[in-house]
């Protein structure tokens, strides 16, 4: 029997008065690839965020390895979690830094993003994580890096890893995942 790694049932989320989660419910199997799509603004993030103990949810219930994960729990510790954007500080990301350091050097913009992806994968892959949860690590990236970031997530696979990846860019997820979740606003 498959384990579930990751159980979402029911989750909601409200914003002042804006449902931004109606009811999202889904499984991820421990050492499956897990795609989780959707339009931009349909609640992937904020899905994401609700696992990762950042966003409070409204209703609903998260369950990490069969064990109900509280309100105040920090599961970053079992984790690896790759946001669309790195932080540096509070007042500073890391991608700002580093864009800086791009722009007085004259390389291009796409360059160091595609670099800075690819050092926030290995940094993930390095921890050797059990689960990774990476929230559209595709975006802004050339299709070569793309390319490479996709094989290191097939390789987690191979080793018994869990990916649970956010998308709204398909082509990226098609040959990769074993289930989905579709979101729509």
């Amino acid at each position: 029997m498959t384990q579930n790694v990751i159980e979402i049932k029911k989750l909601k989320k409200v914003y002042r008065g804006k449902t931004v989660l109606r009811n999202i419910s889904f499984t991820v199997q421990k050492g499956s690839i897990h795609g989780f799509i959707g339009p931009n603004g349909a609640g992937k993030t904020t899905t994401l965020n609700c696992l990762m103990s950042g966003v409070k949810p409204n209703g609903g219930e998260i369950y990490l390895e069969s064990r109900k994960i509280g309100e105040d729990e920090l599961v970053n510790q079992k984790i690896g979690f790759m946001t669309e954007q790195a932080k540096f500080t509070e007042d500073l990301k890391v991608e700002d830094f580093i864009h800086l350091a791009g722009q007085l050097r004259n390389i291009p913009a796409q360059k160091v993003e595609n670099r800075l992806r690819q050092s926030d994968l290995n940094n993930h892959r390095f921890k050797k994580c059990d689960i990774l949860v990476l929230d559209e690590p595709t975006s802004g990236l050339d299709p070569s890096y793309r390319g490479i970031l996709l094989k290191q997530l097939e390789q987690v696979r191979k080793r018994g890893g869990t990916v649970l990846i956010s998308s709204h860019i398909l082509s990226d997820l098609q040959k990769l995942v074993d289930s989905t979740t579709l979101i729509d606003k």
